[in-house]
């Protein structure tokens, strides 16, 4: 089974890619784990950025076959930003 915490370092690498810079997780809202993910599973990860003012945040969802896995929204600051 793969863990909750990799399915959110999914999450990270994913909007780390998007935003072409290395990112801190620094809080979470909302997180709902809905599924278990399997070995060999195909799972559709799904990121959508909002700024706010706490960070950066990255409203996420992991879906298989259109059923819902997780979703939430994890907050992120680049990686070298001031506080």
């Amino acid at each position: 089974m793969l863990p909750a915490v990799m399915q959110l370092l999914s999450v990270r690498l994913l909007a780390e890619a998007m935003v072409e810079n290395r990112l801190a997780p620094v809080g979470v809202e909302r997180l709902k784990f809905k599924g278990m993910v399997s070995p060999g599973e195909v799972v559709r990860v799904r990121v959508t950025f909002k700024d706010r003012t706490d960070g950066l945040g990255a409203e996420f969802s992991l879906d298989r076959e259109g059923a819902a896995i997780a979703s939430g929204t994890i907050i992120f600051r680049p990686i070298g930003a001031e506080g």
